[in-house]
């Protein structure tokens, strides 16, 4: 029988054939998870209530940052290692990332971005020695959610952070995704 690890790697030579480095990149991410013992929690809800600010709690240092306007534009993942490090990473729209080593003590006051023209920001990737995240944890920080279509971002963002290694938000135009995650926001009041 074949595993779903054997399933993966023939998609991604696929992919690889088809000329679709964007979905070899996902597959790839997709496997990083599977073989990876971490455990990915997502901080999310609306903008201006605190997330960044319970992130930091956590991991006992100032790594998102706070303001009083919205802070958080790109989500920033938060996990161990050996000393403190601090990521931007870059994505240029087919796939491919750049990844850019940026000083930890700059994302409090507000996270980096690309220059005028450059890639875009994915994420934020830091590493922390934190006891608490020893064991695998991930904490992610993400950009607020809220008004219009705030179930079907959070939706996706969901999907996207699970699937495919980092979070970005995207607009599904799958109208079940929008009622699954409409069903389960009414059950939860």
């Amino acid at each position: 029988m074949t595993t779903p690890v054997e399933l993966i790697e023939r998609a991604q030579v696929l992919a690889g054939s088809c000329g679709r480095p964007d979905l070899a990149e996902r597959l790839r991410a997709v496997r990083q998870r599977i073989d990876s013992r971490s455990v990915r929690v997502l901080v999310v809800g609306e903008a201006k209530k605190g997330k960044s600010s319970l992130v930091n709690a956590l991991v006992g240092a100032p790594v998102c940052a706070v303001a009083d306007d919205v802070a958080t534009v790109v989500p920033t993942v938060v996990r161990h290692g050996a000393a403190p490090r601090a990521t931007l990473v870059l994505g240029d729209g087919d796939g491919t990332e750049n990844r850019v080593d940026v000083a930890l003590d700059t994302l409090a006051a507000r996270p980096p971005g690309a220059g005028a023209g450059g890639p875009e920001p994915a994420r934020v990737e830091v590493e922390l020695p934190r006891r608490v995240l020893e064991g695998g944890l991930e904490i992610v920080d993400t950009a607020g959610v809220g008004g219009v279509g705030a179930d079907e971002e959070a939706g996706t963002m969901i999907v996207h952070a699970s699937s495919s290694g980092h979070s970005k938000r995207r607009r599904s135009r799958d109208p079940s995704t929008t009622r699954r995650m409409r069903t389960k926001s009414e059950v939860g009041r």
